[in-house]
C-alpha cells in the first residue's frame, strides 16, 4: 500500500472543506535576549524571576556562556517586545537585543547543567594563604549527593552540613564525612515547594532555615528535614523580599537575611515577624545587591556587598556600617563580586571572591592575609564559587558553583605541615 504523504492529506482535507484539519499545529516559539553583563548565578535566577512574571511566559531559561535569556512563549501568546525589555530593565540589567524565533531552531543548545566559563581577566595573588586541598564532593547531576547549581553551604555544631541546590530545587543534607543523607524540596504545609534555593543557614538549635530566590520565601525545617512552617512575600515593604540570596541566625536568635533587589538586611524573628532593617541602596551607609550575612558571636553582621565590590560590617543596634575593605579589581585586596564569607579562628574571615575564582584571607580589622586558588576545574580551582563555611574540625568547604561540586580545604602552620584538630 502506497503511504500518503502529509502533505497530501493536507491538500485533501482543504479540498473537502475540512479546515481546522489543514492547519499545522503552530510551532512553539521563544524570545531570546542579549543580556549585558550577565556572569553570576545571582544575575540569572533575578532575570529569570522578572521574566517568569510576564504572562507570555510559559518557560525561561539562560545561558551564561552565550550571555542570553530564553524565553518560551505560551501557546497563542502575542509577543510584545517592550515587556520583557521592561523585565530586563527591571532586573537591573540592560539588553543588547530581543528576537522572536521559532523554538526548533534553538533546540541544539547546551545542557542546563553546562554552565560554561567566564574569563577572570587579569587576576593578580597576594601571598599564598596557607589552605591545601584536601577533597571534593559532588559533581554535576540529579542523584543524591549530586548538584545542579549549589549556591550556599551551613554546618550543624555536630558536623552535619546542609547544601542548596538551586538547579535541582532541593535542599541536600550531608553525614559530615560527606556521604549525602537527606534531601528535601516541600516546606511547611507541604505544598510551598522550593522553587530557586540559594540561602542555608543552621541555627545552634540544628533547626534549618533556606531562603528562595524565586518566590522570595524562607522555609524552616528541622533538624531532620522535617518541615516546620514557611513565611514571606515579594515585594520592598517590611518584611517583604525581593530576592533573597542569604540568611544567618544572630546571637540573639533572630533571623538576618540578606535582600538583593531592595539592596538591604533585614532582621526578623522566627516567625517572619519584622524586626528592623540594615542598609538600603548606596555606599556610604548603604548596598548594592548584598549576596550573603553572616552572623559574629559580637553581635555584628557581616555581609557580601557583592556590586560595591567590598565586604561591610553592621552594627545591628544603631544600623551603622563599622568596617568595610575591598574595592572593585583583580589583584590583591580587590574583588569582582563578593558572594560568600565564613569567620575563621584568629579574628580572621574568608571571603569568596566569585569572578576572581578565589578566596581572600583576611583580619577582621581589613587587612589582607592572603588567597588561594584560581580559574579552572582542577583540584584547588574554582569556576565562580558563590559560598563557604567553616566545619566544626576547622576545615574550609567552598561552594564551586560552575564545576558543580564542594571543595575541602585545611589549613597549614607555617611550617607547612596541617594544623592540629
Amino acid at each position: 500500500m502506497r503511504r500518503i504523504s502529509a502533505n497530501l492529506i493536507m491538500v485533501m482535507a482543504a479540498t473537502l472543506g475540512f479546515a481546522g484539519w489543514a492547519q499545522e499545529p503552530e510551532s512553539p516559539r521563544e524570545v531570546v535576549i542579549k543580556v549585558n553583563g550577565m556572569f553570576c548565578p545571582f544575575c540569572t535566577a533575578g532575570i529569570e524571576k522578572r521574566l517568569k512574571m510576564l504572562d507570555e511566559t510559559s518557560e525561561v531559561r539562560t545561558d551564561l556562556a552565550g550571555g542570553e535569556a530564553i524565553v518560551t512563549l505560551k501557546p497563542g501568546a502575542e509577543f510584545v517586545e517592550e515587556h520583557f525589555a521592561d523585565a530586563i530593565d527591571r532586573a537591573g540589567f540592560s539588553h543588547s537585543g530581543i528576537e522572536l524565533r521559532d523554538a526548533r531552531l534553538g533546540a541544539a543548545r547546551a545542557e542546563p547543567s553546562a554552565l560554561g566559563t567566564v574569563s577572570a581577566g587579569n587576576v593578580t595573588h597576594g601571598k599564598p594563604a596557607g589552605w591545601r586541598y584536601v577533597r571534593s564532593i559532588g559533581g554535576a547531576g540529579e542523584d543524591a549527593g549530586q548538584f545542579d547549581q549549589p549556591m550556599g553551604i551551613a554546618f550543624a555544631q555536630e558536623g552535619w552540613f546542609v547544601v542548596s541546590d538551586a538547579g535541582n530545587a532541593r535542599a541536600q543534607q550531608f553525614h559530615p564525612d560527606g556521604q549525602p543523607w537527606r534531601q528535601w524540596s516541600v516546606s511547611g504545609d507541604g505544598q510551598s515547594e522550593l522553587r530557586k534555593p540559594v540561602g542555608v543557614a543552621v541555627g545552634p538549635d540544628g533547626d534549618i532555615w533556606v531562603t528562595d530566590y524565586e518566590a522570595d520565601t524562607i522555609h524552616h525545617y528541622g533538624s531532620a528535614g522535617e518541615p516546620r512552617g514557611v513565611f514571606g512575600r515579594s515585594g520592598n515593604d517590611e518584611g517583604e523580599f525581593d530576592a533573597p540570596p542569604g540568611v544567618a541566625v544572630t546571637a540573639d536568635g533572630l533571623l538576618a537575611v540578606a535582600d538583593f533587589y531592595n539592596h538591604r538586611v533585614q532582621l526578623v524573628k522566627p516567625d517572619g515577624e519584622f524586626v528592623r532593617s540594615l542598609g538600603g541602596q548606596g555606599y556610604s551607609n548603604g548596598l548594592n545587591y548584598p549576596t550573603r550575612v553572616t552572623a559574629a558571636p559580637d553581635g555584628r553582621l557581616w555581609v557580601a556587598d557583592a556590586y560595591n565590590y567590598r565586604v561591610v560590617v553592621f552594627d545591628p543596634l544603631s544600623g551603622d556600617i563599622v568596617r568595610q575593605f575591598g574595592k572593585k579589581g583583580h589583584g590583591p585586596g580587590e574583588f569582582d563580586v563578593s558572594s560568600g564569607i565564613a569567620l575563621l579562628p584568629g579574628e580572621r574571615v574568608a571571603v569568596v571572591d566569585f569572578m576572581n575564582h578565589r578566596v581572600q584571607i583576611w583580619t577582621e580589622q581589613g587587612d589582607l592575609l592572603g588567597d588561594f586558588g584560581e580559574q579552572g576545574d582542577g583540584p584547588g580551582q574554582f569556576e565562580r564559587p558563590t559560598g563557604i563555611a567553616l566545619s566544626p574540625d576547622g576545615r574550609l568547604y567552598v561552594v564551586d558553583w560552575g564545576n558543580q561540586r564542594l571543595q575541602v580545604f585545611t589549613e597549614e602552620n607555617p611550617n607547612g605541615k596541617e594544623t592540629e584538630r
